[in-house]
Order: structure tokens, then C-alpha cells, then sequence
């Protein structure tokens, strides 16, 4: 484990046992009667946490088309199904767990070099995100966060490519992952701003990359309960993996951003998407988002996303 890994893993320990005391709890959280309007992003959102401290349940629908290299592999789509789940434990403290679910894989090759569409369980995270600044009387709250990804999930790739190219795994394997953010909100009056910057570092360099996730993102009510939305969305791999078999040339320029790692090892480089959507809030306690998501900067696994979703908060 390289000493930056190692650093990230001490600090999560501390952080939860800092947190391990008795709690007030507090379900409402910071978004409770005459507190933070919530209006969170729809894009990236494994990585783009909200600041808001929430008690909610947000599934998602997520469709990604993927390009094709000049191999041949990995052109099709990736589809997911999850449910992120967040519990206000005070007003400046809350629970995550922002991964999870199942996925599936339809590849446009699979009679060629990938034998089968992969599906299965994704990876899980647990996390705790505290809120340091969280000023109601002008609309801006920060908060910082860490998470912990086991590898806990059932994808992978079948391949008629040689070992161990053969039953490439897209989660499960590795040690996992810890990611640490930072993320912010200001609201003025219908203009809503939120940024965020984190790193997800692999335990285990060797098999799986690490990257810097950044967003920036605004929304604006036209009309009461709808809000359009613009983001940006950026991820940059820092350190590099050296998975067995993962060099070739054929495969080491993908990574997977944040569905999925593949341990990229070569040219690995900066992923920037755009995105666009709508939230429609149906009453105070349910709403609704549609987004799509384009890649205008190294496209590694995704040409285009869309997203789907419900947050029912409490």
C-alpha cells in the first residue's frame, strides 16, 4: 500500500471513531422546516455529494452508452439500478451510502472477443459526511466527507483473450476504494451554485487507479417546483494501476471513471463531461429528476449518459 493510500486509510479511522458518540439525532437534518432549500445535482452522482445533511432514499436509473476502441472491445452499454440511501444523524452530521446496486452489460461484440454481457451486484460504499459551515440565514453550507468502497460487488468480464486477461473483474476484486471530498452550496434566492473536489484512492495501487472527481454545478427555479440544471464534471487519474494483463495496448487507455475500475496503466489522462436536466419538485417531500450527460474530453467507457432518478426525503 503507497504511503498516500495508507495516510487516507488512518485518516478514515479516525473520522468514523471520532464520530462513534452518543448522537441527538436529528432526521430533518439541515434541510428541516425554514432551513437549505435542496436542490441537489442530477449528474455524477457517485462523487458529486451533496452538502446537504438529508435523510432520503434516491433511486436511480443510469444508462451509459460506451464507445469503441480501435480493438474493438467494450462498444455497448452499461445499465444501472441503485438506490443511494442518506440518514440525518444531527443537523451537521449524516450516514451515506451513495454506491450500490445491480448492473448489466450489453456489449456490441460479444460473439467476437467478449463472450458474454456481464451483469450483477455493484460495489457498496459506507460513509459519514459532516457539514463545518452551515449558515442558514444566507443560504451556504460546506461540508467534508469520506466513504469506504470494499469490494463487495459480482461484475466481470468474460473474454476469449488470454489469462489473465480472461474474467476481468469490474468490482469485487482489488481492496477497495477510500474517497475523501469536500463540497459546498450557495443560494441566491433562485440561482443555486454547488461545487465539489475528492479523491478516491485505490488501498491497492498495484490493481486499481486513483482520480480527482470535481463538479461544478448551477440550477435555477423558472417557475415554482422546476428547476433546469447545467454541470461540469471532471476526473483525473493521479496514480496509475499495474494489474497483471491490464497493459495492453489493446485495454490499458480504459479505466471505467466511476461505474466500474479497470486499473487503467497507460495514458490514463482527464475524462470532462457536460450535463444537462430538469428537477421537478412534486410535493415537499418527493422529487423528480432527468438529466443527460456527454463526454467532451477523453471519452474512456462513456460516450453519453442518462440518468433518471426519484429523492423521497424526510
Amino acid at each position: 500500500m503507497h504511503f498516500s493510500q495508507k495516510l487516507l486509510v488512518f485518516g478514515a479511522t479516525l473520522f468514523f471513531v471520532g464520530s462513534a458518540t452518543a448522537l441527538d439525532i436529528d432526521w430533518d437534518g439541515s434541510i428541516g422546516e425554514d432551513e437549505h432549500e435542496y436542490v441537489p445535482a442530477i449528474s455524477n452522482p457517485l462523487f458529486n455529494e451533496t452538502p446537504q445533511i438529508t435523510t432520503e432514499i434516491r433511486p436511480i436509473y443510469m444508462h451509459q452508452k460506451m464507445p469503441s476502441n480501435q480493438a474493438g472491445l467494450f462498444g455497448g452499454s452499461i445499465n444501472v439500478v441503485a438506490a443511494e440511501i442518506r440518514i440525518a444523524l444531527t443537523d451537521n452530521l449524516g450516514f451515506l451510502a451513495t454506491k450500490d446496486g445491480y448492473a448489466w452489460v450489453d456489449f456490441d461484440n460479444t460473439t467476437n472477443t467478449i463472450t458474454d454481457d456481464p451483469e450483477g451486484l455493484a460495489d457498496i460504499s459506507l460513509g459519514l459526511k459532516y457539514a463545518f459551515w452551515n449558515n442558514v440565514e444566507d443560504q451556504s453550507i460546506m461540508t467534508v466527507g469520506l466513504e469506504y468502497e470494499p469490494p463487495s460487488g459480482t461484475l466481470a468480464i468474460q473474454t476469449t483473450l488470454a489469462h489473465p486477461l480472461d474474467n476481468v473483474d469490474l468490482q469485487e476484486s482489488g481492496d477497495g476504494f477510500i474517497n475523501v471530498f469536500l463540497t459546498g452550496a450557495k443560494r441566491y434566492e433562485k440561482l443555486g451554485l454547488q461545487a465539489s473536489v475528492g479523491v478516491n484512492a485505490a488501498i491497492d495501487g498495484d490493481h486499481d487507479s486513483s482520480l480527482i472527481h470535481y463538479t461544478l454545478h448551477a440550477d435555477y427555479e423558472l417557475v415554482e417546483g422546476l428547476y433546469p440544471m447545467v454541470s461540469l464534471n471532471g476526473f483525473t487519474i493521479y496514480d496509475e494501476a499495474n494489474r497483471p494483463g491490464m497493459t495492453a495496448s489493446a485495454v490499458a487507455g480504459f479505466d471505467g471513471v466511476d461505474l466500474v475500475n479497470l486499473g487503467c496503466s497507460i495514458d490514463c489522462g482527464t475524462v470532462l463531461t457536460a450535463a444537462g436536466g430538469i428537477r421537478m419538485r412534486a410535493t415537499d417531500n418527493l422529487i423528480f429528476g432527468l438529466g443527460i450527460e456527454k463526454s467532451i474530453a477523453r471519452q474512456d467507457l462513456m460516450d453519453w449518459r442518462s440518468y433518471l432518478d426519484v429523492i423521497l426525503h424526510f
